[in-house]
């Protein structure tokens, strides 16, 4: 993650560069970073649920450690749970600088280097105050009101839960980046042109998803019971950038600046962008488990998940110079100065850029058809849950772009991981319980044709404990969870 935003600042700041090969006419002679500030947060519970008692030794599908939060583990467990309870979470903020454990500057001055290899002017040098500054906070934020409780009947035993499964902030400030670009013609000197830019920076991206889930669960026989529920997810993302770039354009006995009022045609540099999406999916799921004796019980649980998808719009605004072709190959011009869409008299005239976006966003989940089994000996306890997936966590939107003369282009873009299967193991020794596994699939990227899908393995390791502080109330604590978050705190309460 670290490498992601170092690297989308580093983007950033070279798109108005106007970078090309070294073969052309145009050079960057100076450069200066500025100044950034990067705030990230993250808590991930799509493995985890709510709780920490089940989660943190790897699930229990076979529910032997009924409880009213193993409604999202398997909705038949909560058949076995003897007294009513609830459960209440307590996520508190933590937040680090990951500049503390890894040598941050090495990697900016890296990738700043590589944006800028084929811009740079002969003999140009950067000397260490040149390069960006960056401050770097990550972690999770301060959360409470998720949880869950079971009611014991006669007949049925219901459950509900309040669960926030994922939520994603990020914010980036930026300041003080300038730039001094050279574009010149050997052959006329009246062709020359400097172009010196500063730019400043703000974006702002949020994910929430949250929801609840019901379900009731009851005894078919002393040894059997099945269950069901349903959950119901409601999601919104959103972005607010701006970026405002200021600067000058030198030419032959002319200078003009950009977001100049005076001058008579558009010259506006400055973008931005802006767009909201909201939306709902549900998830049934049906669970039985059978007890092989008290002290073992294997279960099965079924998974049918819908898209998440968010409708909404995206509004960008973004200029740029007509004369400016980012999509240069060969001996093309990045900024070509001789041809008719660049007038020296009008060095600083902006175009619109066409940036459609999508009305939807959806975020897919997969199904999947889990076995798991349950049992202890003692004060050990262990645990092996199995998920065999039908499908896909992945993000996709598509929109249609206008490409001129009445032709139009359908845009599809999709990434993620299409899943396989899972296994999780947990051990339970009454003071602290822990819980490893892995999860199979293959990474997909439709946004890049030329990307290729690679499998993968992702590693998952929970360690928990937990205390009681009367007969009716308990703490249950999360202290790690990879790759899902850390320091989460459960209140149970027994009536």
């Amino acid at each position: 993650m670290k490498r992601l935003l170092v690297l989308s600042v580093c983007l950033l700041l070279t798109v108005p560069l106007f970078g090309q090969e070294e073969d052309t006419g145009t050079s960057l002679t100076k450069f200066v970073g500025g100044t950034y500030q990067v705030e990230f947060s993250m808590m991930n519970n799509l493995f985890l649920g709510v709780g920490s008692r089940v989660g943190s030794m790897g699930g229990d599908y076979g529910g032997i450690y009924s409880r009213s939060e193993s409604i999202l583990w398997n909705p038949a467990n909560i058949g076995w749970v003897e007294q009513s309870q609830w459960t209440l979470d307590i996520s508190p903020a933590i937040m680090i600088d990951p500049g503390s454990f890894v040598d941050l500057d090495n990697e900016i001055h890296t990738a700043v280097d590589d944006g800028i290899a084929d811009m740079k002017a002969p003999g140009f040098t950067m000397q260490g105050d040149d390069y960006p500054a960056m401050n770097m906070n990550i972690g999770t934020k301060c959360s409470f009101g998720t949880g869950s409780f079971v009611l014991r009947g006669p007949y049925f035993n219901f459950g509900a839960a309040l669960i926030r499964p994922f939520d994603m902030s990020m914010s980036l400030l930026g300041t003080g980046t300038k730039a001094k670009i050279e574009s010149g013609d050997g052959e006329d000197p009246a062709l020359a042109v400097t172009m010196y830019t500063t730019i400043d920076l703000s974006v702002a991206s949020n994910i929430h998803v949250q929801g609840w889930t019901m379900g009731a669960a009851r005894k078919i026989t002393p040894r059997w019971t099945a269950g069901f529920s349903m959950e119901r997810l409601s999601g919104m993302a959103d972005l607010n950038g701006k970026f405002q770039i200021n600067g000058i354009m030198v030419t032959a006995g002319n200078e003009r600046a950009f977001n100049n009022p005076d001058d008579p045609w558009e010259n506006s540099l400055s973008s931005s962008m802006y767009g909201q999406y909201e939306g709902h999916s549900t998830t049934f799921k049906f669970g039985s488990t059978f007890k092989l004796n008290p002290n073992w019980g294997i279960g099965t649980v079924l998974a049918m998940a819908k898209p998440l998808k968010m409708a909404g719009d995206m509004t960008i605004k973004q200029r740029t110079l007509a004369a400016l072709n980012l999509g240069a190959e060969g001996d093309e011009e990045i900024l070509d100065v001789t041809s008719n869409q660049f007038d020296l008299a009008e060095p600083t005239r902006t175009v619109i850029v066409d940036n459609p976006t999508s009305k939807t966003l959806t975020l897919n989940m997969p199904s999947y058809f889990g076995l798991g089994i349950t049992g202890k000996m003692g004060f050990f306890g262990l645990s092996l849950n199995y998920n065999q997936y039908f499908g896909e966590f992945s993000y996709e939107y598509n929109f249609v772009r206008n490409q001129g003369l009445g032709n139009e282009e359908q845009v599809n873009y999709a990434q993620g991981i299409r899943l396989s299967n899972s296994i999780r193991f947990g051990l339970d020794f009454k003071i602290f319980r822990l819980g490893a596994g892995a999860m199979m699939g293959t990474m997909f990227n439709d946004n890049d044709p030329e990307s290729e899908d690679k499998s993968m393995i992702v590693p998952s390791f929970t360690l928990g404990t937990g205390f009681h502080i009367t007969r009716q109330l308990g703490v249950d604590l999360l202290l790690l969870g990879v790759p899902t978050g850390v320091g989460k705190i459960t209140l149970t309460y027994a009536m």
